[in-house]
């Protein structure tokens, strides 16, 4: 099949401007990807600074609790022990010693 000149001149400019569209696309998408970049290296340093002063923070505050705990903890097993060891309480003692008297 043969093209004439006007057609394979046409068939050029609609390459051209497929080009341009494409390159121009790419380039705009390029844009769009480097913006995204900037906004997502702003989050990770936002994480970072939030990170690198609550993590230590965290970690302080769980071992203070934790010690806080297993000292009341341990405070409710003493206790307990002083009651089951002790089989008189100050109630029956105080009972005992009004009837004596």
């Amino acid at each position: 099949m043969k093209r004439s000149s006007q057609e394979i001149i046409e068939l050029v400019v609609f390459g051209l401007i497929a080009l341009l569209v494409g390159t121009g696309l790419l380039w705009i998408l390029g844009k769009v990807f480097a913006v995204a970049a900037v906004l997502f290296v702003f989050i990770a340093n936002i994480v970072w600074i939030l990170l690198r002063f609550l993590l230590p923070l965290a970690l302080v505050a769980g071992f203070v609790y934790f010690a806080i705990n297993s000292l009341m903890q341990h405070d409710k097993k003493a206790a307990s022990e002083v009651v089951k060891d002790d089989s008189k309480t100050i109630d029956t003692q105080l009972k005992e010693s009004s009837q004596q008297e």
